[in-house]
This record gives C-alpha cells, sequence and structure tokens, in this order.
C-alpha cells in the first residue's frame, strides 16, 4: 500500500513539475537565454519521463516526421562540412533537434490534457501585464520600476535593458495574454471593460518600446481578428479608437517617437497613401483613366519605391542573402555559414552582411538550402491548410469556447507572415519562441482536448 501511495505521488509530482515547466516559459524568456534553455531542456526530460512512466500514446504524424526530418537535415549537412566550421557548430546543430522533440512533447501534453491553455494564457497576462505597465513608467519617468533607465532615445526595453527585443516579447505573447479575459470573468461587460483595458495596456506599451516592426504586427493582428473572429469586432474597434485618442497627443509632444515611427511609414511606402484624402485618390484614377501617359507614371512611382527599399539598410541585407543563396541554391551554405560566406562574396553592388539575414525565409534558403526550406514550407502550408478550413467553419461561430484557439492562430499567421525583419530562426531566445508558437500551432489539431 505504501508502496502504491508512493509510485502515485511520484506520478503526480512528474505531471506537476511538466505543467510548472510548461506555464513557466513565458517567465524564462524575461529572464534570459540561459534561462529558456534550462526550463526547455528540463521540460523535454520530464516530458520524456512522464510519457514513458504512463505509457502516454503518441502518434508520428506528419508534421512530426517533417520537424524530425528537417533538423536531422541540418545535422546531417553540419556533418559533411564539419572540416570547413567550427566544431562547436556540429554540436550546437545537433542539439537543435530540441525544437522538434518540443514540439512533439507539447502535442502529447495538450493531447492528453495534462497541461491547460488556460492557465498557460493567465501566465502570459501577468508577465506582458507587467512588463507593458513598467515600459509605461519607464517611458513616463525615464528608468523602470528596478530603475533601470532607457539605454537609447526612443527606445524602452525595461527589464531587458540593452537588448531592444521588448516589443517582441509583447508582440508574441500579448494575444494570448488579451484573450484570457473572456474566460476568467462570467460578466460579459467586465469581460470587455477588461479586454479593452489589456489591449490598449500592450498596444501602448509596445509603441513606447519604439520596435516598429512588433506594433506594425500587432496592429495587424488585430485587423485580422476584426476580419475573422465576429465576437470581438465590436470591442477591438472601440479599444483600437481609444488608442489612437491616447497616441495621438502624445506623438505629437514627442518628437523622437514621432519621427521614428514616421520614418518607418516611409520606409514601407505607406507615406503617400496616408498624405492622400478620398478625393484626391478618385481625381487620381479618373486622370489615369483618361491618359495612360499617367499610368506609367505611376509605375514608375512605385518602381521607385521598390527601388528605394532596396537601397535600405534592410533591402540590401536581403539581396546581400539571395546571392548568398545562388552561391549553393540546393542545400544552402550551412548553419551558422551565412555570416562567413556572405563575406566571401565580391560584387560590384552594394553588399552588407550580419550574423543572419534578418527574415526566416532567407535564413532558411541561405543555410538550409531549397531542401531545408521545402521541409519548413510543407509543414507551414499544411497548418495554414486546417487553420484557414477551422476559420472557414467558425467564422459565424459566437461560441466562448473557439476563442482560447484565436490568439493561437493570430500568433502564428504574424509569425510567419513573409514581408517583415526578423530575429535567427535557431537562436535561443527567438528561435525557441518561434518553435514554441508552431508547437502551440500544432496543438489545434486537438481543439476538442484543448477545450
Amino acid at each position: 500500500m505504501i508502496k502504491l501511495n508512493t509510485y502515485k505521488n511520484q506520478k503526480i509530482s512528474i505531471e506537476s513539475l511538466c505543467c510548472l515547466l510548461f506555464y513557466s516559459l513565458p517567465v524564462s524568456f524575461i529572464l534570459g537565454s540561459l534561462i529558456v534553455n534550462l526550463n526547455v531542456i528540463l521540460l523535454l526530460i520530464s516530458s520524456l519521463v512522464l510519457i514513458n512512466k504512463n505509457k502516454l500514446s503518441y502518434d508520428l504524424n506528419v508534421f512530426n516526421l517533417l520537424l524530425l526530418a528537417f533538423f536531422s537535415y541540418i545535422f546531417l549537412h553540419t556533418l559533411l562540412h564539419y572540416q570547413t566550421l567550427e566544431y562547436i557548430y556540429l554540436i550546437k546543430s545537433f542539439f537543435l533537434i530540441r525544437f522538434a522533440f518540443l514540439a512533439i512533447f507539447i502535442n502529447i501534453l495538450v493531447s492528453h490534457k495534462i497541461v491547460n491553455l488556460k492557465k498557460f494564457f493567465i501566465i502570459c497576462c501577468i508577465c506582458t501585464s507587467f512588463l507593458s505597465f513598467d515600459i509605461i513608467v519607464q517611458y513616463y519617468l525615464g528608468y523602470n520600476l528596478f530603475g533601470l533607465k532607457s539605454f537609447f532615445a526612443g527606445r524602452n526595453s525595461s527589464v531587458f535593458g540593452a537588448e531592444l527585443i521588448a516589443g517582441t516579447y509583447l508582440q508574441k505573447f500579448s494575444f494570448f495574454s488579451i484573450f484570457i479575459s473572456l474566460f476568467v470573468l462570467k460578466n460579459k461587460n467586465y469581460q470587455n471593460i477588461l479586454f479593452i483595458f489589456l489591449l490598449v495596456l500592450h498596444l501602448t506599451a509596445i509603441t513606447f518600446t519604439g520596435d516598429r516592426m512588433p506594433t506594425l504586427l500587432t496592429l495587424m493582428g488585430y485587423g485580422l481578428l476584426f476580419v475573422f473572429f465576429g465576437r470581438v469586432r465590436f470591442i477591438i474597434l472601440s479599444s483600437l479608437i481609444l488608442f489612437f485618442a491616447i497616441l495621438f497627443p502624445i506623438m505629437n509632444n514627442d518628437e523622437i517617437l514621432k519621427q521614428r515611427y514616421v520614418r518607418f511609414v516611409n520606409e514601407v511606402g505607406f507615406a503617400d497613401v496616408l498624405k492622400k484624402n478620398k478625393n484626391d485618390q478618385a481625381k487620381e484614377i479618373q486622370k489615369i483613366n483618361e491618359n495612360t501617359n499617367e499610368v506609367a507614371n505611376e509605375t514608375s512611382k512605385n518602381k521607385g519605391r521598390i527601388e528605394a527599399f532596396f537601397e535600405s539598410n534592410h533591402g540590401i541585407l536581403y539581396l546581400s542573402a539571395i546571392e548568398t543563396w545562388k552561391t549553393k541554391p540546393m542545400f544552402g551554405v550551412g548553419y551558422k555559414s551565412y555570416r562567413t560566406e556572405c563575406a566571401k562574396i565580391k560584387t560590384d553592388k552594394k553588399h552588407v552582411c550580419s550574423t543572419h539575414p534578418h527574415n526566416y525565409y532567407l535564413e532558411l534558403l541561405t543555410e538550409t538550402g531549397l531542401i531545408g526550406t521545402i521541409l519548413v514550407l510543407i509543414i507551414i502550408l499544411l497548418l495554414l491548410k486546417y487553420i484557414l478550413n477551422y476559420i472557414y467553419e467558425n467564422i459565424f461561430n459566437r461560441e466562448k469556447k473557439i476563442y482560447l484557439l484565436a490568439p493561437i492562430i493570430i500568433t502564428f499567421l504574424l509569425e510567419i507572415w513573409p514581408l517583415k525583419s526578423t530575429g535567427a530562426i535557431f537562436t535561443t531566445w527567438n528561435g525557441t519562441l518561434f518553435w514554441i508558437i508552431l508547437s502551440l500551432a500544432l496543438t489545434l489539431r486537438y481543439k476538442k482536448n484543448i477545450y
């Protein structure tokens, strides 16, 4: 009897440990890369022990097989070329397989109802709300609650200090945070008030970080929610109206922050659009219809905008990445080899190299070639097909339970959006975030267990 009770306690403690490690993932990203690695490794070990002890069933579906094939391919490619690489890269390429097992184990834990996504969302809400409040304090006082000052003008990074990743953190976790308001409160009016408060709080904080791409992506995310999920349309519209009503006076009195976003608008080619009113656009269309020469002029303008982008720092970096990929298009230059292979290219064009191409798809192309990129694209496209079918089937569904999946869907769609600058896909902090989001998207297949 004693032995039986001891075994039950062990089983419960292992399950609790897995849950604790899964729920603490948002916290670990605030504490730094070392804690992220430690958390992931412990989660993998404890999950493996739990699966073996409880004989949990799992299936090696096409997603799991493709993930294992992708990371195995990277290791084999690195192994075949290790003579030209530092030995540490071979070891690192081997341990990349942890991302595949992370996705597999998270899906097993969700499918067997061991972890509860609502609890995960609550932890996200606590972390992102605290960080958002701290960023706003730092913006107005010049230092945060811990006395940390802003390192750069127009940039507020809170506890992240000199690492300007606060906006990225909030963009990737904030949708989970905001939707918890629909589940922790029963009164619909209170739900709406909390939803609006959290949305405005997080979006204001993201804007104050000065991280322009996360700000744009977050706004895109709310646009997608407005289109696809009818139950939250009114509160999203109300939240955005309130946000812009607060933001515009602040921007008018903060020239540094204002110019940072104005430059971004100019870079992505929105400036001309924002300057035109509807009458001007109608007149322009009429003139184009009357005079084909104006069509040519407009085409020339568009061409000029594209050329202007590729003259920018990011544009030159992307072109340099494409030139690097062309040297070995099928297999890529190899894991962690972009920085060295890019520097070897001789060209008369403007050529800039960095540690990575600052775009997921260009990084996959340059380092893993067409083979590695196609493997990842198959996973993404299969998931997209599943997500779009789910949205089509539930676009008029107003049941509250579907909104547990909404933040996962939106966060995944923003993560795979190709026209954006990104961190590196294989690094500890940014890379782990990418693969966790993909892991959560894979759990959509177990929606009955999530509910």
